[in-house]
């Protein structure tokens, strides 16, 4: 009869540890490590342990090249505390990164091929990635040919793209790192925001310090030169008529482009209720042939209000119905519709889940969601509040685009107040809350918000701001451009 036995792990890492740390003591070591040949600190090691630990010193031992036979390794690209830490790791197991070690030790575990330790360095350097460093850890991970973390900065980019954008760190990416960014369909902004950024960008590469109505020709030639190979992932097909005129009248735009989408909207005038007509995709098949993706807009959705899918999947974190997203159709449209209250009602009362977006004249995009829905047999009397109330828990407001250029928030239902989410009022639009967030009747003026009531305040805005209601808009009061309204097909 045998019997397995298997010491405690985590006593044997003290052990091995104790090993190392113990060095000085004990003469059984048959490898030193230096970090060049005039450093006085050694390190004692073993062969066995740190041919067991990396590939490299594994291939270096067993071919018996000079080291093996004198002893020494000399290290020259190695700083006395990352390869402290690094053997201290491979003996014991244990490391402690810091956001200061991180780089040093990712640099150092690729070059001596320490599978384990390049895996686990990448996901603590892209967990503590921000603004201020995400650019030196791209640039780290493109010359170390790490795949995914690379990925993971250009998702960390197109997530806070905005915000990454108005930092001076913007301008230090290379035009090659700017083309994949703008070659994606997960940036979390407008198409027009994205064009103003990159001239803002050129303008910086360039050195004009000019506002763009005030450059010469020259000038906007500079431009167009340092932007030459981005234009063709812009997707102009997302711009509004107007804002694209605008450019391409200050001459910004290639005469090319500027050519071949006003054809495009002579030919097939911009209609929000049928995205994706048979011109369309003629045009757009026509451009991807030749890698262009002028006419290929970054989500193929029926919005009209927002164009980009990295606003679609915020929505879809914040609601989490898979369900939902499945059958989503655009059941109402002000511009497509009427602005109306009674079309609205007489299209979405009673549709169950519902989500509303709304685009004010000054460009700013927020709305609601109700998981109930406008019904009047889920009418309930509330005990201080006249009206007609209907109790939704799940129900929140949002903005995805705002005044204060916040990043996206979302306003869920103030605790005790879920009898308040909905409002049914039959000569209104959408109403959410005690007047949280109420549409006029005629769709268009007079619509306002007066948050606090029903819906928690994101904890990061002023009083004042809330005081001023500059959170959705410019004022507690705005005018529609459109509002779009989703339910199940």
């Amino acid at each position: 009869m045998s019997s397995s036995f298997y010491s405690n792990t985590e006593k044997l890492s003290k052990d091995l540890e104790n090993l190392f740390n113990l060095q000085n003591q004990f003469n059984d070591f048959d490898i030193i490590c230096k970090i060049n040949e005039n450093q006085q600190t050694v390190f004692k090691c073993h062969k066995s342990i740190l041919s067991s630990r990396s590939q490299y010193f594994n291939s270096l031992f067993r071919s018996k090249m000079k080291e093996f036979h004198e002893g020494k390794i000399i290290l020259q690209d190695v700083s006395k505390n990352t390869l402290s830490s690094i053997l201290q790791y491979f003996y014991s197991g244990k490391l402690e990164l810091t956001i200061n070690n991180a780089i040093n030790i990712l640099i150092f575990s690729v070059k001596y091929l320490i599978e384990e330790l390049i895996q686990s360095t990448s996901n603590f350097i892209i967990q503590n990635c921000g603004i201020e460093t995400v650019v030196d850890i791209l640039k780290i991970s493109e010359s170390l040919d790490l795949n995914d973390l690379s990925i993971s900065c250009y998702n960390f980019i197109n997530s806070h793209f905005i915000e990454f954008s108005k930092s001076s760190y913007f301008y230090q990416l290379e035009e090659n790192q700017i083309l994949k960014i703008i070659s994606s369909n997960d940036i979390a902004a407008e198409e027009l925001d994205i064009f103003q950024f990159l001239i803002d960008w050129a303008k910086n590469q360039e050195n004009i310090p000019k506002k763009i109505d005030e450059m010469d020709n020259q000038e906007k030639s500079k431009i167009k030169l340092k932007l030459s190979n981005l234009f063709n992932k812009i997707r102009f097909i997302d711009f509004r008529n107007e804002d694209f005129s605008k450019f391409s009248n200050l001459e910004l735009i290639p005469n090319q482009i500027s050519n071949k989408i006003f054809e495009y909207y002579s030919v097939a005038p911009f209609d929000n209720s049928n995205y994706e007509d048979s011109f369309k995709k003629i045009y757009r098949e026509e451009e991807e042939k030749k890698n262009s993706l002028i006419f290929t807009p970054r989500i193929d959705f029926q919005s009209g209000i927002f164009k980009n899918i990295g606003y679609y999947k915020i929505l879809k974190e914040w609601i989490d119905d898979p369900i939902f997203f499945q059958s989503i159709k655009l059941g109402f449209s002000a511009k497509r519709n009427g602005f109306s209250c009674v079309k609205f009602h007489e299209i979405c009362d009673g549709k169950g889940k519902t989500l509303v977006v709304i685009k004010s004249k000054d460009g700013f995009i927020f709305g609601g969601y109700t998981s109930v829905g406008w019904d009047k047999s889920k009418i309930k009397e509330h005990s201080i509040y006249l009206g007609d109330w209907i109790k939704d828990e799940n129900a929140f407001l949002f903005s995805l685009k705002n005044p204060l250029n916040s990043k996206p928030f979302k306003l869920p239902i103030e605790p005790g107040q879920e009898l308040c989410a909905l409002r049914y009022e039959p000569k209104h639009g959408p109403y959410f809350g005690n007047s949280d967030l109420s549409i006029d009747g005629n769709l268009r003026s007079g619509s306002s918000d007066s948050l606090g009531f029903s819906y928690v305040i994101p904890s990061q805005f002023l009083e004042s701001d809330f005081e001023n209601r500059k959170i959705f808009s410019n004022s507690d009061r705005w005018e529609i451009e459109e509002i779009e309204i989703y339910f199940h097909n």
